[in-house]
């Protein structure tokens, strides 16, 4: 039956693909990505949202739980189902994970496998845990690409993470916990009743969107624990019936065929990408072109800036063009704001995380910087890719400048210094000295296949840092 149903034909490559079927050079890109979720997800565990989703979780310490997973950061353990929640939050909570997955794969994913290492006799080997990710990811990204891609489900209001992350994860922890064909099938059934989450946040504020990436981590494993317990999931999750899932959300711009054409042997995998700065990633081009061109002024003319216009897409404007500090009143909102990002590298030089947490104080200050800036929307763009130009006005000269953004060289191994750069950097800001060390002598040892114990990278002695 496998032939026909999109549920089984995933559930069968769950079961059946080997792990040396899977190219090298996509394992080692799969263990970038891995320990820059961890480090991500360590200092997003410092953040008052981590802290509040801890409190929900009702965690307890000293193995009060039967099944007992680590939330990252601290030594809490708690319920795995409660602790994929916390960690995909934290991992998603700083604006700084991977995406062009699910969107944001690897605060899915990863926080969802480690929940689930409580149910294994033994620790996973690298090659067992990397499979997992690796399938996790593929069928995460194809979710979105058969919903028609990023853009067409933005422009519906989902957000793709929590529409595309959930049975991405549930393929991930069935592989990872040997669940047989039968129990996939049903798991990525029960699934599809909890794909959810919208761009609301975009005007609403709250904490919407970091949850989303934790819910989506929860909602995996929870559906793969379902399974194993004998509960039973839809079949028809893909297919064009009355609720079928591609249809319901994406209307006629849904393709299902794209969840299984050349499943096994083209690697949609290999689409993430690890960010260079701690911002929506559509606001990326527009950053580096900025960088670059700034880094060609000199201090004089730089300080004669009157006046920066940018031109973008619709769907990014929306997204990514808010230039009132009054609306920029939390750490979510302006790092999802191209004009604050450019603001922080005309009065600070550079852009730190911790810099979208509290607005720096400087000459000139970052609100009166803001106001030299608007950005446009340019019918010429579309899609959130970023792409756009800006204009520079100052008393010397008036430049527009178009965004060279090659995506390309974002991609494996090219990215590799740059990523393990930013992991050190990252950790180090925060103090952590010697967890940056392991984490990047640790992906130096991956490509051997070893018993994998991320768990003791995870546990710290609990973060005061906020």
């Amino acid at each position: 039956m496998h032939n026909e149903n999109t549920t089984l034909k995933l559930a069968n490559f769950v079961v059946t693909v080997k792990a040396e079927d899977i190219p090298a050079e996509l394992k080692a890109q799969m263990s970038l990505h891995a320990i820059d979720t961890v480090a991500v997800g360590l200092v997003g565990a410092m953040r008052p949202l981590s802290h509040r989703v801890r409190t929900y979780g009702k965690v307890r310490q000293n193995g009060v739980a039967t099944d007992k997973a680590y939330i990252w950061g601290t030594t809490i353990e708690g319920n795995p189902c409660d602790v994929a929640f916390i960690n995909g939050v934290s991992s998603h909570s700083i604006e700084f994970d991977d995406t062009h997955g699910c969107d944001h794969s690897g605060a899915v994913v990863i926080p969802a496998l480690m929940g689930a290492l409580p149910y294994l006799k033994k620790d996973p080997t690298t090659d067992e845990f990397l499979t997992a990710m690796i399938l996790g990811y593929e069928v995460a990204r194809r979710m979105q690409i058969a919903f028609g891609g990023y853009a067409k489900l933005n422009e519906k209001g989902w957000h793709s993470t929590s529409i595309c992350g959930p049975i991405g994860a549930v393929c991930a922890v069935s592989r990872l916990l040997r669940l047989s064909y039968d129990e996939v099938a049903a798991a990525i059934g029960i699934c599809s009743s909890m794909l959810s989450g919208t761009w609301s946040f975009s005007s609403g504020k709250g904490d919407n969107k970091a949850l989303h990436a934790g819910l989506a981590a929860k909602n995996g494993l929870e559906s793969v624990l379902m399974a194993k317990s004998g509960i039973k999931g839809t079949l028809d999750t893909f297919e064009l019936v009355w609720g079928g899932i591609v249809k319901t959300y994406s209307g006629s711009e849904g393709n299902v065929s794209e969840l299984t054409n050349t499943l096994g042997y083209k690697w949609h995998a290999k689409d993430a990408r690890i960010k260079l700065y701690p911002s929506c990633a559509s606001s990326h081009p527009i950053i580096h072109a900025f960088e670059n061109q700034l880094n060609s002024y000199t201090y004089v003319e730089n300080s004669s800036i009157k006046a920066i216009s940018i031109w973008v897409s619709d769907i990014v404007n929306s997204m990514c063009g808010e230039s009132d500090i009054k609306e920029l009143n939390t750490p979510s909102s302006r790092q999802m704001s191209i004009p604050y990002s450019l603001a922080l590298l005309m009065t600070q030089g550079v852009i730190r995380l911790s810099d979208y947490w509290t607005i720096p104080d400087s000459s000139p200050r970052v609100e009166d910087v803001l106001q030299l800036i608007t950005v446009y929307i340019d019918p010429e763009y579309d899609g959130a890719s970023g792409n756009g130009k800006f204009m520079i006005v100052s008393d010397t000269k008036n430049e527009i400048v178009y965004t060279k953004f090659d995506d390309s060289n974002l991609q494996y191994p090219w990215i590799e210094n740059m990523a393990l750069s930013k992991i050190r950097n990252l950790m180090k800001e925060f103090n952590y000295n010697d967890e940056a060390e392991e984490l990047t002598d640790l992906y130096k040892k991956l490509p051997t296949n070893f018993p994998l114990r991320l768990n003791k990278l995870t546990q710290i002695t609990p973060v005061t840092k906020t």
